[in-house]
């Protein structure tokens, strides 16, 4: 509450504890215009238009720079000035009712940033798409992060390379190409921790992303994802207007996090593109071999080498022969396959004692003369003999 001329201020212990801060008790009795000298360049209009017009205002989460914690703070305050009438009617002074946003605004600034860089990350397959999507969208919350660097560790864990940065336009010596593990601006953090760097008096003319001041101290995060061992570090300059707390450490943290995830996923698919190419190269290969083996297949290069064919022996009309043995098969007619038929007598059937011996000379006299004629073999002479004789040596058998 302000009242008199000089609008004195005067507040109760809700407001001393959210509001005041380091300024209670010397804030007590003080003219406003003294009190809140950093900001009545904002609030000094708003309370003259109340003073004058008896109207009241009102402002939701206007950011206001309060000096209030021994440093100029970034702050978002909801509330409303109201008109305080004397015993005479007239306006005699003004009434503040306050509520602080602060926590509110900046959290809900720094998720979105968390999930815009998810998004971006998402589709790419590369590390240097990762880091570049993570950059681009790094530079747009230069509210929270000024500049960022981003270095990645090579494979002897020995250098440092820069990968990726916002805010530098050009070569600065706070953004070295290459960083060693003993020298260079920038401290090589221990996973998990979050290393604090005071930049005052270090480098000049650092980006001020959208300050109009130059961050005083930055910090180094480590880009690592569980217990798996960092791929580098991520230095980042902090808002000179905020203390970095567990909310920006947090903060920092997540961002870190989304850039290790990113680079896992882009060497993840990395290495699944290089495996199916080499599968593609080893499927090429097999098919090439076989596709040359079945060359070889029909053209045999054993008998290339062997010279020219030589025809069988006996000439071209020589017979068939199987084992050794000449094949005997009438002109025309195809080889019988299965088991034959049994042949029946000359005279009708036989008795089982005879049909062996019987159906054999049968055969003998009927087949034997043309198929020999045929070969050019001699007619063999038909003969009878007992077949008593033969039933007794040997048993009865159907002819095949």
């Amino acid at each position: 509450m302000a009242w008199g001329p000089e609008l004195t201020f005067f507040c109760n212990d809700a407001y001393r504890r959210d509001t005041l801060g380091a300024k209670y008790p010397w804030a007590l009795g003080k003219p406003a215009s003294v009190v809140w000298s950093e900001i009545w360049d904002d609030v000094g209009p708003r309370i003259d238009s109340v003073m004058n017009t008896g109207v009241a205002t009102w402002d939701e989460q206007l950011m206001l720079f309060l000096e209030r914690s021994g440093y100029t703070e970034e702050t978002y305050h909801t509330f409303s000035y109201s008109p305080l009438a004397d015993d005479h009617g007239g306006v005699a002074g003004m009434l503040c009712v306050v509520s602080e946003d602060t926590e509110e605004v900046i959290a809900r600034r720094r998720m979105q940033t968390l999930r815009d860089l998810g998004l971006r990350t998402a589709g790419s397959t590369t590390v240097a798409d990762t880091v570049a999507a993570a950059c681009s969208e790094l530079a747009d919350s230069s509210l929270d992060l000024p500049f960022a660097l981003v270095y990645r560790y090579d494979d002897d864990r020995r250098a440092a390379r820069l990968i990726g940065s916002t805010g530098f336009t050009s070569a600065h010596p706070a953004a070295p190409a290459l960083l060693g593990s003993s020298h260079g601006p920038w401290p090589w953090p221990a996973a998990p921790t979050v290393v604090e760097v005071d930049l005052t008096g270090g480098f000049a003319d650092l980006p001020t992303g959208a300050w109009d001041q130059p961050p005083s101290h930055a910090a180094v995060v480590p880009i690592s994802q569980g217990t798996q061992p960092s791929y580098g570090f991520l230095a980042t300059g902090l808002n000179p207007f905020r203390p970095l707390d567990t909310g920006y450490t947090d903060f920092l943290g997540l961002v870190a996090g989304h850039l290790a995830s990113g680079i896992t996923g882009a060497l993840a698919f990395e290495f699944e593109q290089r495996r199916a190419e080499t599968l593609a190269e080893l499927d090429q290969a097999k098919t090439d071999f076989f596709t040359n083996v079945s060359h070889e297949f029909r053209t045999p290069l054993t008998a290339a080498g062997r010279g020219p064919l030589q025809p069988a022996p006996g000439g071209e009309n020589a017979a068939p022969r199987r084992h050794g043995r000449p094949l005997h098969r009438r002109p025309g007619r195809a080889p019988r396959r299965g088991p034959r038929r049994r042949h029946r007598g000359p005279a009708g059937p036989v008795g089982a004692a005879d049909r062996k011996t019987t159906s054999r000379s049968w055969w003998r006299g009927q087949h034997a003369p043309a198929q020999a004629a045929d070969w050019g073999r001699p007619q063999p002479a038909a003969r009878t003999c007992r077949a008593a004789s033969q039933v007794s040596k040997r048993p009865a058998a159907v002819p095949r």
